[in-house]
């Protein structure tokens, strides 16, 4: 504890408090009320007006203390005369001067001090006016400017009291003065609650004029006094009259009041009693009031807002609630409330143990604690829903509250999914279902290209062996119709395959080097014989700036062409057809290519190009009776075109003719080695082939294309079949079924090629099938054999084979 040295002027300033004649005086109102102001406008328990003489401090007023002195030594008054500024201790433990001064250990147990110098008309300080709180504070600045007035006020009394002046007027004015300088409304009523005294501040506060507001009691309905929660207050219960008719003081009352322009204005309330001196002890109230409109409107508003979050809360499926940091229950919204069976003032205040239980809770303990270590947590969880009894799945998350880096607690939510659990088990069971109707359907298409392919091989092949007779004129009329026939047929499997394949995503592009012009001119060599027939002149047309090597599906890129200028073919009558193609765009690496076919047929309307690329439409009804198809064609150039990266479309118009553009993306290639064209010539000795065929039909045909190309064939019936006559026999290669009873081509391949004879390691083995389905070609060539041809076969077709398995390639470039 630090005692407070004297002043430099110790003597002069005992001797000014001295003259004053106040130490050891009665008790006196004037003085009293000033203390009851202090402690009113601070809000504090103890008020002191304290005089400080050679060896103690004297209390001339007391609020909140029964002690008439204390020494000076323990005096914080000793320390407060030192300075003209006033002396504030927010919290004297931690303060060294006064940490462990009597005072502040014992009682009255001081922490909170505020003493203003009592500063004379000749500047000595006889004392303090000071406040005292036994709990830490801050003073607003605008509570201790009052305190300041006051201070200033005491002063005036005693030198008032000095001179005898005429009590009543000054007390008046002295109260009017007091009242002028504060920034609280202040106004002064009399016994029967009528305002005999207002300041400024209580004029702007109530916005009335002092005529109107003199005179007007508490009881005067024109107020229009409400309660916080809205209903009607009586003007007898308003604080000034409650204080008039109880006795005590009424501090911090609210209440609010209508002012002129019909608003409600919120004031907080402090009435205390006062007897002024020299009014014969009559009976005042000091009513001091500030405005919280704001406050109670903000407070209004908070609370409509977490009324509305609530309904919002309790309005969604989701679980809502938040835990503290002692996982004790401080919020819920009806979704919980119902999971678990509890009502609000059920599970507020519970603890998430008692809540969940011991084997829920240490199932979700982990999560607990990261949460409450910071730690947002997901996790999924099946819980008993208690209003039924029925588990359902749920899944959770705990968001921690973190509040400047503390963790509050965390919010829970909680969501069913067990309908989209069950949406997701149902869509995981048709995705299965739809994946095993897929393959049966990839079966069924693979089956019955297959099964339509074997006849379809009897009817073109027949038709083609007895193209290689001798035959009449009307003969050869009759074995090309058979012929075109089953081609047509052939064409409509092929494009239901490929729109079928295109459909379940399983069209594919593959990319490899090959020249432009030659696909196109392949293009040409196919049709040009129908073109003629017509009359039809046909042309192409490529541009120098188009690459001559490119990278990417020629096979997929000429069906889209012979599948545009068959088209044309068919529906014009006389005129040209032509096919061009020119450079888009080339940036070293990659090529965009223009394709255009243009003929001058029958054309197209507006509205039939709207559905010309969509499955099995064509221009009209009267368009397929007259010129025949599937109208899966476009179609599929649409998907194929589409695969490449490029778009198609038409320009048209009626009776002049078509114009069917498409564009696509291509790899730039180098140049790469060409094989040479091979006739069926190549082979200039009689070879000796063994044909592994189960059916009857297809032996026939191709003994007879065989026969044809001037070789020998040896027919078997299955793989068992041909192993053996392997085994014993030599050939120059062989053309093997792949679907025969007793051992298929595949097993019988395997079989071949783990034969221990050295002249069988590389024997060509051509796979010779119906299977036409993606997959087919690399099955074959998996097992080992070296090349494939799809039924139904053609005489050119087994004559390349031939040649691309046995005759050396002459290259050129």
């Amino acid at each position: 504890m630090k005692i407070a040295s004297p002043s430099a002027n110790e003597k002069k300033r005992i001797a000014v408090l001295k003259k004053y004649n106040v130490l050891d005086t009665p008790n006196e109102p004037d003085f009293d009320e000033l203390t009851k102001i202090a402690s009113s406008i601070c809000e504090t328990p103890i008020a002191l007006i304290s005089l400080v003489d050679e060896c103690r401090q004297w209390f001339k007023s007391k609020v909140g203390l029964a002690a008439e002195e204390t020494h000076r030594d323990v005096a914080f008054c000793a320390h407060a005369i030192l300075s003209e500024s006033p002396l504030i201790v927010p919290d004297a433990h931690l303060d060294d001067r006064f940490k462990d001064n009597p005072l502040v250990v014992g009682p009255p147990f001081v922490r909170f001090y505020v003493g203003v110098p009592l500063r004379s008309y000749s500047g000595e300080n006889i004392g303090t006016l000071c406040v005292i709180d036994h709990v830490p504070r801050v003073l607003e600045s605008w509570k201790l400017e009052a305190l300041i007035v006051l201070a200033r006020q005491v002063i005036h009394l005693m030198e008032l009291r000095q001179y005898q002046n005429n009590s009543d007027i000054k007390e008046r004015n002295f109260l009017a003065a007091i009242a002028h300088n504060m920034h609280e409304g202040a106004v002064l009523q009399d016994k029967e609650g009528k305002i005999v005294m207002a300041n400024s501040a209580a004029l702007n506060l109530l916005e009335l004029s002092e005529d109107q507001l003199l005179g007007r009691a508490s009881t005067d309905p024109r107020w229009g006094a409400i309660r916080e929660d809205g209903s009607s207050l009586p003007g007898h219960e308003h604080p000034a009259m409650l204080a008039l008719s109880t006795g005590e003081d009424q501090l911090l009352k609210r209440m609010g009041i209508t002012i002129p322009n019909g608003a409600i204005r919120w004031l907080q309330i402090n009435s205390n009693l006062i007897y002024p001196t020299g009014t014969g002890g009559k009976k005042y109230v000091l009513s001091t009031f500030t405005d919280i409109t704001s406050e109670i409107e903000n407070t209004k508003k908070i609370s409509a807002l977490n009324e509305q979050h609530r309904l919002i809360l309790d309005s969604i499926p989701a679980l809502v609630a938040y835990w503290d940091k002692n996982q004790i229950c401080q919020f819920a919204n009806k979704s919980y409330l119902d999971w678990f069976g509890n009502d609000r003032e059920q599970l507020l205040g519970k603890s998430m143990y008692e809540l969940l239980g011991p084997t829920l809770y240490q199932a979700n303990l982990a999560h607990i604690q990261n949460a409450l270590k910071g730690e947002p947590q997901t996790f999924d969880r099946e819980l008993k829903y208690l209003k039924t009894g029925e588990t359902r799945y749920t899944s959770a998350q705990y968001i921690p509250d973190n509040e400047n880096g503390q963790i509050k607690g965390f919010y829970v939510l909680v969501f069913d999914v067990t309908e989209l659990k069950r949406l997701e088990l149902k869509a995981v069971d048709e995705a299965r279902k739809a994946q095993e109707a897929s393959k049966a359907k990839s079966d069924f298409l693979a089956n019955m290209s297959h099964e339509i392919r074997t006849p379809l091989n009897g009817v073109i092949g027949m038709a083609s062996v007895l193209a290689g007779t001798t035959l009449d004129q009307n003969q050869m009329v009759y074995v090309g119709t058979i012929r075109n026939s089953g081609q047509m047929l052939l064409t409509l499997v092929n494009d239901i395959l490929d729109l079928s394949k295109a459909e379940s995503g399983k069209l594919e592009i593959e990319s490899t080097t090959f020249e432009l012009n030659k696909i196109v001119l392949d293009v040409e060599r196919s049709l040009i014989i129908a073109a003629n027939k017509k009359g039809l002149i046909f042309s192409r047309a490529i541009s120098n700036e188009v690459p001559q090597f490119l990278s990417g599906d020629p096979f997929r890129l000429a069906q889209v062409l012979v599948n545009l200028v068959n088209n044309a073919i068919k529906f014009t009558t006389d005129g040209n057809i032509s096919v061009d193609v020119s450079l888009n765009s080339f940036d070293g690496d990659r090529a965009i290519l223009n394709f255009e076919v243009s003929d001058t047929g029958i054309g197209i309307s507006n509205t039939e190009i709207e559905r010309l690329f969509t499955p099995f439409s064509q221009a009209d009804s009267s368009t397929t009776r007259k010129y025949g198809g599937t109208g899966l064609g476009l179609s599929i150039c649409k998907r194929l075109v589409n695969l490449m990266g490029g778009k198609i479309g038409v320009r048209s118009e009626v009776g002049k003719g078509s114009v069917f553009w498409f564009t696509i993306e291509m790899g730039v290639a180098k140049p790469v080695p060409v094989v040479t064209s091979m006739n069926h010539t190549n082979i200039e000795r009689t070879l000796h082939i063994l044909l592994a065929e189960d059916n009857s039909v297809n032996q026939l045909i191709a003994s007879s294309m065989f026969e044809q190309l001037g070789h020998s064939v040896m027919a078997v019936a299955n793989g068992h079949e041909a192993v053996e006559a392997l085994s014993n026999g030599k050939f120059d290669l062989v053309f093997m079924d792949c679907q025969m009873p007793e051992m298929d081509g595949y097993e019988a391949t395997k079989a071949i090629r783990n034969l221990k004879l050295s002249e069988l390691s590389n024997i060509p083995i051509i796979a010779m099938t119906a299977n036409a389905m993606k997959g087919d070609r690399e099955k074959c060539l998996a097992v080992g054999m070296d090349d494939y041809v799809s039924k139904p076969i053609e005489l050119e077709e087994l004559s390349l084979a031939i040649n691309r398995n046995l005759v050396p390639q002459k290259k050129e470039g």
